[in-house]
C-alpha cells in the first residue's frame, strides 16, 4: 500500500492533536447560538452555491481519474471526509467564527492558516494529488475562503460542513486512487 498509512497516520495525530481539543473546546459554545443549522435567513442563494461547488468539484475531479475506482477507495473516501470536513470545520471555521466575532481580517487570517496547514501535505513522501499539489493549495485557500464566507454571512457553520464534507468526499476519491488505494 506504500506510503498511504504514514500519511494517514499524520491525519490522525492531527485529528486527535488539534482538530479534537478545538471541536470540544468551542462546540458548547456553538451548540448554543445555534451554529450548526442549515438557517439562510434572506441568503436563499446558500444552498445553491454549495450544491454548484459540489459539482463543479465532482466535474473537475473526475475527469483527472486515470484509473478505475475500486470500492475500497470510495469507502474510505466516504468515511475520511466525513471524520475529516466535521472536523476541520469545527476546528476552522467554527472557531475563527466564535474567536473573531465578525471581523474579516480574523476571518482571512483563518482562511490563510488553514490553506498553511495543507502546504507540508504537498511534501509528503511518494504521495500524488489529483491536479498537483497548487489544485491541492489553491482549491484549499479557494474552499476554505468560500467556507469562511458562508459562515459570514450565515453565522453558522452547517452549509460550510455540508460543503466540506461533500467536496472532500470526491477529492479524496482521486486521492485514495491515485495512491493505489
Amino acid at each position: 500500500m506504500g506510503p498511504l498509512p504514514g500519511f494517514l497516520t499524520c491525519f490522525l495525530v492531527y485529528w486527535l492533536g488539534f482538530c479534537l481539543p478545538i471541536t470540544l473546546y468551542f462546540t458548547k459554545r456553538l451548540r448554543s447560538c445555534g451554529a450548526y443549522a442549515l438557517d439562510v435567513g434572506s441568503s436563499r442563494w446558500i444552498p445553491w452555491c454549495v450544491a454548484l461547488q459540489i459539482v463543479v468539484i465532482a466535474i473537475s475531479s473526475f475527469a483527472l481519474l486515470e484509473d478505475e475506482v475500486s470500492v475500497l477507495a470510495v469507502v474510505s473516501a466516504l468515511l475520511f471526509a466525513a471524520v475529516n470536513g466535521v472536523l476541520e470545520e469545527f476546528a476552522w471555521r467554527g472557531a475563527f467564527f466564535e474567536q473573531g466575532k465578525g471581523d474579516p481580517w480574523f476571518q482571512a487570517f483563518g482562511v490563510g492558516l488553514f490553506a498553511a496547514w495543507h502546504v507540508p501535505l504537498v511534501f509528503a513522501y511518494r504521495i500524488t494529488y489529483p491536479g498537483g499539489p497548487l489544485a491541492l493549495l489553491g482549491g484549499t485557500f479557494a474552499m476554505g475562503a468560500f467556507w469562511a464566507f458562508l459562515v459570514a454571512r450565515t453565522n453558522r457553520i452547517g452549509w460550510p460542513i455540508i460543503g466540506h464534507v461533500s467536496m472532500n468526499a470526491i477529492a479524496f476519491i482521486g486521492f485514495f486512487v491515485s495512491n493505489g488505494l
